[in-house]
């Protein structure tokens, strides 16, 4: 084998790993055999305005352009499970109870209820918030990726360089740290002053080099910089991530109260009631919809013997066939009312079944 055969078929081996990687999240199969993901890809569809491109997954016919549409819609979706999955991770009893310090507002819902109910009600609505409310969940997701970020960046990074100056200078931590916790500000500095002395013993030149200005041949004075550095970047560190922790109570709060479909599963965690079963059709349920023939030949029957159907010209059957058929249309929408989407996306296809029935009406 030559060389560029080689190059080539080292560029279709790569090419066939390539295609070989599952996407990620769910499939379209995946996503439209499941109930609860295909009511929420509907509701999603629905958002977008792509009633007719369901109609035409419905009928399957889609055309060169939904294909890419279907996939970015499928894309979307997977997000929504990566990052609710994500929120769900965030969520921990520990994580509320220390969230409720930094939003008084935040504390009563907790306080109201429990830790556990606040995150069932939030986990609940997840993914129904993205689809419908989707500057508030990217609120949510936003402020815990926010607060993740500086923990385990600068936060983290502050935390290893107090620790390595502490080290360096052989500086006990926990000593440190009741010399912190001195409210006095100038007792606090005086015990600074003592332990960077005690850490070089030569107390009188620092003394002497504060006073008069003078350059102290110990290290005392940069020991004592870093204490007060070291004082700054941690009330620094912990006043920014205060910050951070009350944005995600702001958001949690804000989702909680203001947005009705959270606000509801709340209320029914404080009260002890079960979430009421989703109404809406699935694409499976709303696909394997028919005419219930029976039942309309029967109020067909009904309809003529109240009418006196065999007594009227031909023009007055018609219109008898007429009003009968629009009546059932109706009452078909009634019935599919609050439904969902896909019910909506079947619903010409049944009112053309109906349609049909009228030339078999005798």
């Amino acid at each position: 084998m030559g060389i560029l055969d080689k190059v080539r078929k080292n560029k279709e081996e790569k090419l066939d790993k390539a295609e070989q990687v599952s996407p990620a999240g769910s499939s379209m199969p995946e996503i439209m055999k499941d109930k609860k993901k295909s009511v929420l890809f509907g509701e999603m569809l629905k958002q977008a305005g792509k009633l007719d491109l369901a109609k035409r997954l419905r009928e399957g016919k889609l055309d060169a352009n939904d294909l890419a549409d279907i996939n970015k819609y499928r894309e979307a979706f997977t997000g929504m499970e990566v990052e609710s999955e994500r929120v769900r991770g965030l969520l921990t009893e520990e994580s509320i109870n220390n969230l409720t310090r930094y939003h008084p507002d935040f504390k009563q819902i907790v306080d109201s209820s429990t830790p556990e109910k606040v995150i069932k009600a939030i986990e609940s609505q997840l993914e129904l918030l993205f689809v419908s409310d989707r500057a508030r969940f990217d609120e949510i997701v936003s402020a815990m990726e926010g607060s993740e970020k500086y923990q385990s960046g600068k936060y983290q990074e502050n935390e290893k360089k107090i620790e390595e100056f502490c080290s360096k200078n052989k500086i006990d931590e926990e000593e440190y740290l009741k010399i912190l916790a001195i409210e006095n500000k100038s007792e606090r500095n005086l015990a600074m002053l003592k332990l960077a002395k005690s850490k070089n013993g030569r107390f009188k030149k620092v003394i002497h080099a504060i006073t008069f200005g003078l350059k102290a041949k110990d290290n005392t004075l940069d020991i004592l910089s870093g204490l007060k550095d070291s004082e700054k970047a941690i009330n620094g560190s912990i006043k920014k991530l205060d910050g951070l922790q009350r944005e995600i109570a702001d958001a949690l709060f804000s989702s909680l109260t203001q947005n009705e479909s959270m606000r509801h599963a709340l209320s029914r965690e404080l009260i002890g009631e079960k979430a009421e079963e989703d109404g809406r059709m699935g694409w499976k349920e709303a696909k394997g919809q028919t005419l219930n023939e029976t039942e309309l030949n029967n109020g067909w029957e009904a309809r003529k013997k109240r009418e006196r159907y065999a007594s009227k010209s031909v023009l007055e059957q018609e219109a008898i066939k007429d009003t009968f058929i629009q009546e059932q249309k109706a009452e078909y929408k009634r019935a599919n009312q609050g439904k969902g989407f896909w019910a909506t996306v079947f619903e010409d296809f049944i009112e053309g079944l109906i349609d049909a029935k009228k030339s078999k009406l005798k």
